[in-house]
């Protein structure tokens, strides 16, 4: 292994060619954004027009609209950073289906956030900063709508009903073509009555859960906010009947769901109410009831998508060799530790690398394993060469960059960005122990000193050196010399030490694979063994 210093001095110029790249890599950057820009909005143009509803077609056509000035302003940034016209092009397809189609869009914004901002980052212009920040506000909105109307797509029975009856609440007010005061107060207390008879339901359901605690408490407290007004201005109070408007959500990522669309409703309505000529108090009070609902509606959101993630969190651990399937971008993502074995099978390996921001793999080289190692998430560089003091070989690497590393080929790849650097690897055939886990470079250095991976001058088969074979079948050695002390013929120890050579490389224990080649021996399942022993 290497330190960074060691790396710094075997490439003297890394610090100008790093410099010089930095414009080309910002512009690449751009670039990969324009094509999803240019991406979403053909996408999105089949999604409106297979939308169940007009609602929802109304609304993927306004966040369309969005996508087009983004791809616009970043066009323009890219034409003025480099002196020539952007190219256009289509780099995921959009699935045909809606329901799969907005699950799609709803992943493909969530990473055009933390892609934007990565960008913002690494900028240098305040303009190109700016720009790419707003970008990522708006498109973790357009997250927030197709989780929406995903979440919708899977449960529709939550009708109507749910998103509350039509003339009453927030529902009310927006189907209302003129609204006096003694409506607003009556739609508005209607609504925070729906909203706390909502999350008294959800709370007996499914037991305590802070979030809704907390906002129906804040929904008394709206209610009280509101009561006052009623006697002031002689408004007779409405019946609370509320509690027939609400059913029960079938889970939880349901109860969120259903709370991020009353939160939205009961926005809507208060934005409606002060549109209008209305007394200075009661603008106040629902001023502020807005802003809390707005605090509301965030705390969902959060809520909702943290259910979403709890759903496709992947368990990182090695799967052994047993058949296996994984959305290896989310598990590469997902993964913490320096190196995490995912698949270890007889003749292929798979493990999940995150470097830090700054750290690298450490200077090394693999005699006789081909690798190839593919980028999810970050920014880094790799180094290639036949000599450790002459990597010739430099490139820039950053999201789905694929590299292919030859046997006999010294290499490094560090992470230049500022986040971590995520990352896969395929060894064919393993380099590293079923189950390896090294949670910090550290732990791997230490780990690889005991098993020698990688250090150029020990082989590594199937994660040990030739020693370490030696060593863990030192007791079929010493059960072979106790047969050539029995006087047993060499043909007969020959053969069954070769068969227990072979099933300790297919993975059992050297105690076991003795015991199975005598069984084999005593029950006759091996006519050739009890031959060759009475010969």
């Amino acid at each position: 292994m290497y330190s960074n210093e060691d790396f710094y001095n075997y490439n003297p110029y890394y610090n100008g060619y790093f410099r010089q790249t930095n414009v080309t890599q910002l512009a690449s950057d751009i670039q990969k954004a324009i094509n999803a820009e240019f991406s979403a909005i053909a996408c999105y143009e089949k999604l409106a027009n297979i939308a169940p509803t007009q609602d929802e077609r109304n609304k993927i056509l306004e966040i369309q609209k969005d996508e087009r000035r983004h791809l616009e302003e970043f066009s323009g940034i890219y034409s003025n950073l480099t002196g020539r016209q952007p190219t256009y092009k289509i780099n995921e397809e959009c699935p045909e289906k809606y329901r799969a189609g907005i699950e799609f869009a709803f992943k493909d914004e969530q990473e055009a956030v933390d892609f934007y901002l990565d960008i913002a980052d690494k900028a240098q212009d305040t303009f190109i900063k700016e720009r790419f920040r707003r970008a990522a506000a708006d498109e973790q909105n357009h997250a927030v709508w197709f989780l929406f109307f995903f979440f919708f797509s899977q449960n529709p029975k939550l009708t109507h009903t749910d998103r509350q009856v039509e003339n009453y609440g927030a529902k009310g007010t927006l189907s209302a073509s003129t609204l006096s005061l003694p409506q607003m107060l009556t739609y508005a207390l209607q609504d925070e009555y729906l909203a706390q008879a909502r999350y008294d339901n959800i709370l007996a359901t499914f037991g305590y859960i802070r979030i809704f605690a907390q906002i129906k408490e804040a929904e008394m407290r709206h209610i009280n906010a509101l009561l006052p007004l009623f006697e002031r201005y002689q408004v007779p109070l409405p019946e609370n009947i509320s509690q027939s408007f609400v059913s029960t959500p079938e889970n939880i990522k349901a109860a969120y769901a259903v709370g991020v669309q009353g939160e939205k409703d009961n926005i809507s309505m208060y934005e409606r109410f002060l549109t209008f000529d209305i007394p200075t108090d009661v603008r106040n009070i629902f001023t502020q009831l807005r802003n809390a609902s707005l605090n509301h509606l965030a705390a969902f959101e959060r809520g909702l998508e943290r259910t979403i993630y709890e759903r496709n969190k992947i368990e990182v651990k090695d799967y052994g060799s047993k058949p296996f399937v994984v959305n290896i971008n989310e598990a590469t993502k997902q993964n913490t530790t320096y190196r995490t074995a995912l698949w270890t099978g007889k003749h292929l390996q798979v493990t999940l690398m995150s470097l830090k921001v700054g750290e690298d793999i450490g200077l090394e080289i693999h005699p006789n394993v081909d690798q190839f190692l593919r980028i999810e998430e970050g920014q880094g560089i790799v180094q290639m060469g036949k000599r450790k003091d002459n990597l010739n070989f430099v490139r820039d690497v950053y999201d789905d960059s694929a590299i292919m590393i030859p046997a006999g080929t010294w290499h490094n790849v560090t992470n230049t960005g500022n986040t971590p650097l995520k990352l896969y690897s395929i060894y064919a055939p393993p380099q590293h122990p079923l189950g390896t886990v090294h949670v910090t470079k550290e732990d791997a250095i230490t780990a690889e000193e005991g098993y020698g991976h990688g250090n150029g001058d020990t082989t590594v088969i199937s994660g040990k050196t030739p020693d370490e074979w030696i060593r863990y079948t030192e007791f079929l050695v010493k059960e072979g010399l106790e047969d050539v002390k029995r006087g047993i013929n060499a043909t007969h120890i020959l053969q069954e030490f070769i068969l227990m050579g072979v099933l300790v490389g297919k993975g059992y224990s050297p105690e076991r694979a003795y015991e199975t080649v005598e069984e084999w021996e005593r029950t006759g399942e091996s006519k050739l063994l009890q031959k060759s022993k009475n010969m």
